[in-house]
């Protein structure tokens, strides 16, 4: 059968030639070039493969998922799957997008599923490191220093004396980096390594918002659970620190009910 040339699969597929090309160079359709020209060439089956590319990629798609599905032995299922979990993160979504109306009318409702408590901390010492991070880089920052927290802690054969927590002293976006600071409580005075430092977390109330994983798990809820309570829209006493994520033991093990709290010491 004839190969097909860049433009005439694009024209087929309802594609441009600059994603025809892109998506040869990412292995989703199968490509020759001519030795010579270096002109590609394809299949005639790579046509339907490309309209396929062209509807996951009209329904906004990641390539990534696009691939998935393509390679799957059963792209229906793969498909289902996918779509599945879209519904899903619709469906969590929605309560951030009814925390962000409430905010627009002046309402000081929390996030939809999510509750105000409060709770008294009592004086402690921390072992903490500092960090920064993009939303995108959160997770393996606050691992490697948790890991670099905890490596030092076992040298010493120090125990813990509570759940690790993250303060967060400025918000952080896709390109922007938050500074954090990651702590570990700690019994007793303690050297610090280099990088690090001991210090006293003295007694206090805190707000505190109690997340299951899923909820945890939904940076737009998180981001909402974090307005509603530094901006003090919660009620009671103003905030009077930064805002803390305090990660449970169960955090990331697939455990139902708490795993993350999202607190703020008020004054």
């Amino acid at each position: 059968m004839t190969p097909t040339s860049t433009g005439a699969l694009a024209r087929a597929a309802a594609l441009s030639e600059k994603a025809v090309r892109m998506y040869a160079d990412r292995g989703l359709l199968r490509a020759e070039r001519d030795p010579v020209t270096g002109a590609r060439s394809f299949a005639p089956d790579q046509v339907d493969v490309a309209r396929r590319i062209a509807l996951l990629r009209g329904l906004d798609m990641p390539l990534a998922d696009v691939a998935r599905v393509l390679g799957a032995d059963d792209p229906v299922a793969a498909f289902d799957a996918l779509w599945s979990e879209r519904h899903r993160a619709g469906e969590r979504a929605a309560a951030a997008a009814e925390y962000a109306r409430a905010v627009l009318g002046d309402a000081a409702a929390p996030p939809a599923g999510t509750t105000v408590t409060y709770r008294d901390v009592p004086g402690r010492l921390l072992l903490v490191q500092p960090a920064a991070a993009t939303l995108p880089e959160m997770p393996t920052v606050l691992r490697a220093t948790t890991e670099a927290l905890f490596a030092h802690l076992a040298a010493l054969d120090v125990p813990l004396a509570g759940p690790v927590h993250a303060e967060i002293a400025s918000r952080a976006t896709e390109t922007f980096p938050a500074d954090l600071r990651v702590c570990v409580p700690v019994p007793g005075p303690v050297r610090p390594a280099v990088g690090q430092s001991l210090v006293p977390d003295p007694a206090h109330r805190e707000a505190v918002v109690a997340l299951d994983q899923a909820q945890a798990d939904d940076q737009a809820l998180l981001v909402a659970v974090h307005d509603h309570l530094s901006t003090g829209s919660f009620g009671g006493p103003a905030p009077a620190g930064d805002n803390r994520e305090v990660y449970l033991p169960s955090f990331g093990t697939g455990a139902a009910g708490t795993v993350l709290e999202v607190a703020v010491p008020v004054g």
